[in-house]
């Protein structure tokens, strides 16, 4: 009555439909009501402008010399090796955190915890930008995270997802698509 609500609608014109379901699911655990506030809905806009921004960084990263054009799918398979110069220890610790963000994931949904999951997608993001940053666009194990972050932000963030899914070679859209699986061994400690 005194024109101060907010409306869904403006706000996913405003931010996008992905973004506002993002943070209506990571504002707080499912059963709680949340405050509104604008100022944390721009943080899930700046989240996914973050991970379209370096996964754009990976898919037109240019092969090094002597490699072939295009890198297959990786997720849940081996990389090739001598792809790109990246420290080992920097390449196993991206691939760990990976595949203990997979079954993280996995388990915040079935448990209908998608603040943590939408959470551990954020820390699975700012290792891949890290890694990317330091030179690492063109490995192999960026281009696994890529997938693997795609294929778990689809629940929540499905335009998005399907937008990054098709800049990775990914065909379909990522509902029909294979959930990704962890590998113990791959998530382990050291």
């Amino acid at each position: 009555s005194k024109g101060t609500s907010v409306t869904p609608d403006e706000m996913a014109e405003k931010y996008g439909a992905d973004a506002l379901r993002l943070y209506i699911l990571f504002e707080a655990p499912f059963e709680d009501t949340i405050q509104w506030s604008e100022d944390r809905m721009n943080g899930t806009f700046r989240f996914l402008n973050r991970v379209w921004d370096t996964v754009l960084a990976i898919t037109t990263a240019p092969p090094p010399p002597g490699a072939p054009e295009s890198l297959p799918s990786a997720v849940g398979g081996d990389l090739p090796d001598n792809w790109a110069a990246m420290p080992d220890e920097a390449v196993r610790g991206l691939r760990r955190k990976v595949h203990q963000t997979i079954a993280k994931v996995t388990e915040h949904i079935e448990n209908l915890r998608f603040n943590t999951a939408v959470s551990s997608l954020m820390i699975l993001s700012d290792t891949l930008r890290k890694f990317v940053h330091a030179g690492g666009a063109a490995h192999p194990a960026a281009r696994e995270a890529a997938e693997a972050l795609a294929l778990l932000l689809a629940p929540m963030a499905p335009h998005v997802a399907d937008e990054l899914w098709e800049r990775l070679g990914g065909e379909g859209p990522l509902y029909r698509g294979p959930w990704p699986q962890s590998d113990p061994d791959l998530a382990a400690e050291d």
